[in-house]
């Protein structure tokens, strides 16, 4: 049967909560990723306990069951994404996770999921998915999604020596300032243009170019990044570099890890090593402050920003599909 919540079939809520730990530790790709070696085993195993404690807790009749008798075949929930539904001006939500053992078991979920979240006025639905999960791509396409964007991850391992690593490049480069905060936003409104909200035809135009600005501010003031790096020539920002630490990882394994999460440089100053420049910055003030690996993410489409971390020292480490539904 497919249960709405812990307690609803006939497995107690015990082993409805180990049941669902197993499946991600037998189907999720790795949280992780490279840096796995870096985190002892338990704590990867103390991670996901609780957030398979988290989502039983929290999630209500947004998280979908499916049992089995001795435990969970396959697991789907979502959640409601109140920025974006503001910005979007339409309810939105995403697609948590769709794991399953059987391709039977993820499509009758995914059923049972996309009722209830057109039950509850979703409009709009976002599922990621790991480039590998090619069942859990058909079974999204036979449900109606569309794919709206493609993700590479690229993972770097630091080490002390890049803390006292030279930075040179045509432009003054290091932390933001108060002052350069406009010249951010302005840059972040007009910088992208591979992304999946501009892929996205339900958004109306000109809501992405304010989401990336918003985005932007929110960073500045601490809301959506640790750091923020910018790059200036005559009171002018040509570039900024967003970083998020994951106090999560932290707060479980004493590993500092981080994310970088946003880069742009102005259309006038690309070709400059302007990119390169601020990328190694970040590297060495966290190295400095004792961070053992980063990750960063970009378009599929966006061979430029691929080469640019790679030529930083970055590899390859995944890839991720991001599907959308309209309800």
């Amino acid at each position: 049967m497919v249960a709405s919540k812990a307690g609803n079939g006939k497995l107690s809520s015990k082993a409805l909560l180990a049941g669902l730990a197993a499946l991600l530790a037998d189907l999720e790709p790795g949280v992780h990723g490279c840096f796995r070696d870096l985190i002892p085993a338990a704590a990867v195993r103390k991670e996901r306990e609780e957030r398979a404690e988290r989502w039983m807790r929290e999630l209500g009749s947004r998280l979908v069951l499916k049992e089995e008798p001795k435990g969970v075949a396959g697991a789907c929930a979502w959640s409601p994404l109140t920025w974006d539904s503001e910005r979007f001006g339409f309810p939105a939500a995403r697609l948590e996770f769709l794991l399953a053992r059987e391709d039977s078991v993820r499509r009758a979920i995914l059923r049972t999921t996309l009722e209830r979240s057109h039950e509850a006025g979703i409009q709009h639905l976002t599922a990621r998915l790991d480039s590998s999960d090619m069942s859990g791509a058909h079974a999204l396409v036979d449900a109606g999604f569309e794919m709206v964007d493609g993700i590479l991850t690229f993972g770097l391992r630091i080490d002390d020596r890049m803390a006292s690593a030279e930075v040179t490049g045509p432009a003054e480069i290091g932390l933001f300032k108060k002052d350069q905060v406009e010249g951010i936003v302005e840059l972040a409104s007009k910088a992208y243009q591979f992304d999946r909200f501009h892929a996205d035809s339900a958004l109306r135009p000109g809501v992405a170019d304010r989401i990336h600005a918003e985005w932007l501010r929110n960073s500045c003031e601490g809301g959506a990044a640790d750091v923020v790096i910018t790059a200036a020539r005559d009171k002018q920002v040509l570039g900024f570099v967003t970083v998020k630490l994951d106090s999560e990882i932290e707060r479980i394994s004493g590993v500092r890890l981080a994310t970088i999460m946003l880069v742009a440089t102005a259309e006038a100053a690309r070709g400059m090593g302007i990119g390169t420049a601020m990328t190694q910055y970040a590297l060495r003030l966290l190295a400095g402050r004792r961070v053992r690996g980063v990750r960063v993410g970009t378009q599929l489409r966006n061979i430029a920003a691929s080469r640019l971390y790679e030529s930083c020292g970055f590899r390859l480490i995944g890839s991720g599909l991001t599907f959308r539904k309209l309800l």
